[in-house]
């Protein structure tokens, strides 16, 4: 199928006939990756499992400002199937994908490792991150933070942005550029932007009515 666009218990994901293999054309890069579909029965981590708009529209910004994104210190939060991190890593970018459960870190790295004939400037980094957290081996100076269709449930907003606080803190130029699925951050809309003050952090919005995606650019407020 193309589309454009620890405990002792790890289960081999491979084995789970939900996840399909997908290439997704990014550019004049074709990316391989196991995913849930988003719609059917579904296994533990489903969000962090499915190819979501938002990503693919970040990863889509991501290829057009490839001498931007090349060459930097980046980390993702929510890096799901692992598409706009496995594209960093194959422009240049040093990346660090995170996500939250063992499940969900397990298809990151097989996806990682489909895509390693793909030829990697940096090989991309996995660790485990839970937010509102910052523990001192992943709080460090970043460049960049990256994130996509990760703003659509109303208790998990705070935890985020305190986390983004807590990395855009270490690099005053650093920024969060989030891209997400209109429809999806719509019940977190008031929330969002609320938080947002409340934590001194200032956006820049645009939306793709094409698209229906949302790209923020998220600094900490001078």
């Amino acid at each position: 199928m193309k589309q454009n666009a620890e405990d002792n218990f790890v289960p081999d994901i491979f084995q789970d006939e939900s996840l399909q293999k997908a290439e997704v054309i990014i550019g004049n890069h074709t990316i391989s990756l196991l995913s849930h579909s988003a719609h059917g029965q579904h296994i533990l981590s489903i969000e962090a499992g499915v190819i979501w708009p938002g990503g693919h529209f970040l990863a889509e910004f991501i290829y057009k400002n490839t001498s931007f994104f090349a060459d930097k210190k980046i980390i993702e939060l929510g890096s799901g199937t692992g598409l706009c991190g496995i594209l960093l890593g194959i422009i240049g970018s040093r990346v660090l994908m995170t996500d939250y459960d063992e499940l969900s870190l397990s298809l990151l790295n097989q996806n990682i490792d489909i895509n390693s004939t793909s030829g990697y400037k940096f090989m991309p980094q996995v660790k485990q991150l839970t937010w509102g957290e910052c523990p001192p081996d992943i709080c460090e100076q970043y460049d960049l933070i990256v994130g996509s269709d990760i703003v659509y449930k109303k208790e998990a907003v705070r935890p985020l942005l305190q986390s983004v606080k807590q990395l855009l803190s270490k690099n005053s130029q650093s920024e969060f550029i989030l891209a997400n699925q209109v429809s999806r951050f719509s019940s977190c809309h008031d929330n969002f932007f609320s938080v947002l003050a409340e934590l001194g952090l200032d956006y820049q919005m645009e939306t793709d009515q094409t698209k229906k995606c949302h790209l923020f650019h998220i600094k900490i407020r001078t």
